[in-house]
């Protein structure tokens, strides 16, 4: 599912966990439901990655208005990676910590 998230030119749905996942992805992602998922915020207010719409007319016309843009996917590109970057790599910091704990180990037994 992941793959085609990660091609797809727009993601449209009521599910939020599947937005949120095609934003980090970059692909440009509408979540239409009257409920709101404060996980949600971060990506539409400070990355701009998703969209949030209560009302699925309004989804619509958002959703024909940036499958018109012709840099659309370009655009995102550069806004996933500003998102990225702002966040901890979980797999750099696991191994920096093991890489640390090693070291410590072993000054200590020499």
């Amino acid at each position: 599912m992941h793959h085609v998230l990660a091609f797809a030119a727009l993601f449209v749905g009521e599910g939020g966990t599947m937005g949120s996942e095609a934003a980090g992805l970059g692909t440009p992602s509408m979540f239409v439901n009257r409920l709101t998922r404060g996980y949600l915020d971060e990506l539409q207010d400070r990355y701009r990655l998703l969209y949030c719409y209560s009302d699925e007319h309004l989804a619509l016309e958002k959703a024909q208005e940036l499958l018109a843009r012709p840099q659309l996917r370009e655009d995102w590109r550069g806004r996933r990676e500003r998102m990225l970057g702002d966040k901890v790599d979980v797999t750099k910091y696991i191994v920096d910590m093991a890489e640390s704990s090693a070291r410590i180990r072993h000054t200590r037994s020499t």
